[in-house]
């Protein structure tokens, strides 16, 4: 199973590229699971909404260095996302230039792919 993340130059981010702190992603492929991240220092809340789970807000959790994760698992699929900050602010994932319209509203996006042969399945 591959996720696809974006860096800030573009290029899909694949399990090769994890590394526990890698700048520029705000998605990291883990074994299972998917971590987002959205670095807010000021904020008091934030969360994922995302159409792979109807958009129900997903508490993120406050590291020491400002930085807002949390780790999930999402089915295949292309999906629009965004981060609620403070309960009012929706903001995009300022580390993925992706985007997909979502009724009409602008969101980031992921795509997760499965991998058979060394190809992407259709999702």
């Amino acid at each position: 199973m591959i996720l696809r993340c974006r860096r800030l130059s573009g290029r899909d981010v694949t399990e090769s590229d994890y590394r526990p702190s890698l700048p520029g992603v705000g998605c990291l492929l883990l074994a299972n699971e998917r971590e987002f991240r959205v670095k807010k220092p000021d904020a008091r809340t934030a969360e994922l909404m995302a159409e792979f789970n109807q958009w129900k807000g997903l508490s993120m959790t406050k590291q020491s260095n400002g930085m807002w994760t949390i780790k999930v698992s999402i089915p295949p699929g292309t999906y629009g996302y965004k981060f609620p900050v403070d309960e009012k602010d929706w903001v995009f994932d300022p580390n993925n230039p992706g985007r997909k319209i979502v009724d009409g509203v602008e969101n980031s996006s992921i795509r997760r792919s499965v991998v058979k042969g060394g190809a992407p399945a259709t999702p």
